[in-house]
């Protein structure tokens, strides 16, 4: 296909890239690398990635195997992977959306041999509040601070930065100095509790709040839409039904709301506040009905906030695609509603399960 038609299709041509930092030696090693022979194809290198970015959920997890990788990044990534080497990866589409899908640390690092030829760097990441392994650490929180205050001192411990902490906070200090101790989780579980908010860690931090102050909020939503079929029978699709024409097969109704593949899309990331899509209703396959039992309403307008985004890719295969989870922005809906298994990824658990089961 010619350059021509590349740049006027945002859909056309993968762009990706994976970047490792060693904190030992602080080395960075860029695959593929902006510095090497220009004549060099980046899809000799075979890269595939599973990452899982959850709403209010304490872990979030990614797998990425790097295929054939040579000795000069295997050893000292299988020697420093748990000593806090950081992995960053982003992906898109060379004139189209291109973006940071994940950047954490990594967990436990494994090598495997797929065949008589092909290895692989499996690379099991967990992005959450660390000490993973080792909670014996404290430290004394001076009387008449407030929770936002305390919060931010937890962070500080974990050494993880602040992301976005909800204002609504209670403003109540402390009526004399408390020790925080042992599994911080805990304590900002109880923070969180104590206001109805839930918490979590992205790549940008630490956050707090609760799906109802995001709603409130009603960002601009992005839109998508399938693609558009020359040809097809019926009347053309509107200007403001277009959007993206990215759906990969047929959104189908959950339990809070809707489900659907789209072509990879880095704009569609698990933040604070909620990022909003929005669809066609009408594309949507509705929910088996059971006897008995009030169906749940679609949001009228289309629109729904995003609880989970799941980023499945391969350089050399079919796979490069992002699986969204949107709610319905219904308050009275997402109240008290807010937990891993309603998601449908599954728990991501405790880290420290092995990838390569």
């Amino acid at each position: 296909m010619s350059s021509a038609v590349s740049q006027l299709n945002p859909l056309f041509g993968r762009k990706w890239q994976v970047q490792i930092k060693l904190s030992g030696s602080n080395v960075l090693f860029t695959i593929p690398d902006p510095n090497a022979d220009p004549t060099y194809d980046p899809q000799a290198l075979k890269v595939t990635f599973d990452v899982q970015q959850v709403a209010f959920q304490h872990y979030w997890t990614a797998e990425i195997i790097i295929w054939n990788a040579d000795a000069t990044l295997i050893d000292p990534v299988l020697k420093e992977a748990a000593q806090g080497a950081v992995v960053t990866l982003a992906a898109g589409y060379q004139n189209g959306n291109y973006n940071t899908i994940w950047s954490g640390p990594i967990f436990q690092a494994f090598l495997e041999r797929e065949n008589v030829t092909d290895l692989k760097l499996r690379l099991w990441c967990v992005l959450g509040l660390p000490p993973y392994k080792s909670p014996s650490i404290g430290a004394s929180i001076p009387a008449f601070q407030t929770q936002q205050q305390i919060v931010q001192q937890i962070a500080a411990l974990a050494h993880v930065p602040i992301g976005v902490i909800s204002k609504n906070l209670s403003t109540t200090t402390l009526p004399r100095s408390q020790v925080v101790f042992g599994n911080l989780d805990r304590h900002l579980d109880d923070i969180a509790e104590s206001n109805n908010m839930q918490w979590w860690i992205d790549q940008n931090g630490l956050n707090m709040g609760s799906v109802q102050e995001d709603v409130s909020i009603s960002p601009t939503a992005i839109v998508f839409s399938p693609p558009v079929v020359l040809g097809a029978a019926g009347p053309p699709p509107s200007t403001q039904d277009l959007g993206t024409q990215s759906i990969i097969g047929t959104p189908v109704q959950t339990m809070y709301g809707v489900s659907f593949r789209v072509l990879l899309d880095p704009r569609v990331q698990v933040k604070k506040p909620l990022t909003m899509v929005q669809i066609n209703n009408s594309l949507i396959t509705f929910m088996k009905s059971v006897y008995g039992e009030n169906p749940r309403l679609l949001d009228q307008s289309g629109q729904y906030v995003v609880i989970g985004a799941r980023f499945v890719g391969d350089t050399r295969g079919n796979a490069w695609y992002t699986e969204i989870t949107g709610w319905t922005r219904s308050v009275s809906l997402l109240d008290g509603v807010v937990s891993n298994a309603s998601l449908g990824y599954g728990s991501a658990g405790t880290p420290g399960t092995s990838a390569a089961q």
